[in-house]
């Protein structure tokens, strides 16, 4: 899926947006970076904006009672978003919830198992905008 450009929106300030979608549900989000007036910011973060609009995907999906759609797009976020999504002095307990989340998979309870999931995506999500001071929203 091709990504729209960086939007200059002043100041050295720009939009990295993405579009996410799974059956009939599509969201947008944007993440705001600071960088050079004239240089666009490094697409990396492009990253981030497609695991919010993961998140927003699923979160809808699993609202709806779409379980089984709302985990592929939770493991679609955290996907993207990758392993690089804190600073190494971060106590991440992360991997924790993951665990636990294949572990009520396991148990046949997939509700729950999403719902830890998009917990763990929310939180990477977060972790990797507070690691990178450039990231403004």
């Amino acid at each position: 899926m091709s990504e729209p450009q960086p939007e200059p929106l002043g100041d050295g300030r720009w939009r990295l947006a993405a579009e996410r979608g799974l059956g009939s549900v599509t969201e947008r989000a944007s993440v705001v970076v600071r960088g050079q007036a004239d240089e666009p910011p490094s697409a990396e973060h492009a990253r981030l904006a497609g695991a919010r609009a993961w998140l927003s995907v699923s979160q809808r999906l699993l609202d709806t009672g779409a379980v089984e759609d709302a985990l592929t797009g939770a493991r679609s976020g955290i996907a993207e978003l990758g392993d690089a999504y804190a600073g190494d002095d971060v106590d991440d307990d992360t991997e924790l919830k993951a665990l636990a989340a294949e572990d009520e998979l396991a148990n046949g309870d997939r509700s729950v198992a999403t719902t830890l999931l998009l917990r763990v995506l929310e939180s990477r999500a977060q972790l990797y905008a507070e690691a990178h001071p450039g990231i403004e929203a």
